[in-house]
């Protein structure tokens, strides 16, 4: 399984997000997402479905009517969810009336959802697409998720604002002078990975790779994801509200 983590992540294209205000509301921000052509996209839903619930996977775009759909998910545009131990897919199913369907149930419309703090991958069978939009509700609680020990869990920042990666915290964090021995952080800067860890040159702090001495200043963009590594036992990641409302 770790073979297929690496395999995905060293090919992925993370996408180009930004957040709008769209309102004074907290109801009715916008993201705009661009996803690459022919080729993968980092996703994470930078808000929670209205009412404070988990997004639907049927809902995670306002309009789906740029998505090439087909019988197959080959033909597709497609989904693939990190379950924790390998990938949920859903496609653009022309056999669900163009709708997203579970690749185990093509002829239906899944409701399946993603909690906060979730990410995906996003395939995109034809030409890129710019200005995709997430609607919801702006989150203004701290979320938490759930991270394997000694492997890869992928979280994203659910955040309708850049989250610090400093902020970021759990219970019995592991440093170390160099990355092999810390809990990692590995964020898809458009080319390879920026890589950040818990570093005890750093006053057992998050560091850059390239800094280990420095706490870092780098933030995670709204709708951006990373791959969290775990050197010990399964633990809890808190994503702290980067902003004050």
């Amino acid at each position: 399984m770790k073979k297929l983590v690496t395999a995905f992540a060293a090919c992925m294209l993370a996408g180009l997000v930004s957040a709008q205000v769209e309102s004074q509301n907290i109801v009715g921000y916008v993201s705009t997402v661009n996803l690459a052509a022919n080729y993968f996209t980092m996703v994470a839903p930078p808000f929670s479905a209205v009412g404070g619930t988990a997004i639907p996977v049927a809902s995670l775009f306002s309009d789906n009517s740029s998505f090439i759909a087909s019988d197959t998910e080959g033909g597709a545009d497609t989904l693939k969810v990190w379950n924790g131990t390998g990938y949920d897919t859903y496609f653009f199913s022309s056999d669900a009336d163009n709708k997203w369907a579970s690749g185990d149930d093509s002829f239906s419309e899944t409701t399946a959802t993603l909690p906060a703090g979730s990410a995906f991958w996003f395939f995109r069978r034809g030409a890129a697409l710019t200005g995709m939009t997430v609607a919801g509700q702006v989150l203004t609680t701290n979320v938490t998720v759930a991270v394997a020990g000694n492997y890869f869990t992928m979280v994203g920042n659910p955040f309708a604002a850049p989250l610090p990666i400093k902020s970021l915290t759990a219970p019995g964090l592991i440093a170390s002078d160099t990355e092999g021995g810390a809990d990692t952080l590995k964020v898809w800067n458009g080319t390879g990975y920026d890589t950040y860890f818990y570093s005890s040159d750093a006053d057992n702090k998050w560091a850059s790779g390239d800094d280990s001495f420095s706490e870092t200043t780098a933030t995670l963009p709204a709708g951006s994801a990373f791959w969290f590594f775990r050197r010990g036992v399964a633990t809890s990641l808190t994503l702290p509200v980067p902003f004050v409302l």
